[in-house]
């Protein structure tokens, strides 16, 4: 049975690999946190963005599902908007 069966465990998922990982560029970190296995330098990038996009995606359909919740968007909005700031890929060749 998986353990990352709502939006919210697979984001958290992500985040702590992408965490844990050594790189010290961004870019690098999201090429080991999605397992991608790509040498052309310009694929690796539209795929991490790719990738980048899906997970924005995510974060998003979870704020709207939350929205439908009792919990007041103060609780969870700070934190979805940080994701959204370090997933957005004009981070990708920061410092990680």
């Amino acid at each position: 049975m998986s353990t990352n069966q709502n939006s919210a465990k697979r984001i958290l998922h992500l985040l702590e690999k992408a965490k844990a990982s050594l790189s010290l560029i961004a870019i690098d970190a999201w090429v080991d946190t999605f397992g991608i296995e790509e040498e052309n330098q310009n694929k690796k990038s539209f795929e991490v963005t790719r990738c980048l996009i899906l997970l924005h995606d995510e974060v998003e359909y979870l704020r709207k599902k939350i929205k439908t919740t009792d919990f007041s968007s103060d609780l969870y909005d700070p934190y979805l908007d940080k994701i959204i700031g370090l997933i957005g890929v004009n981070t990708l060749q920061g410092s990680w």
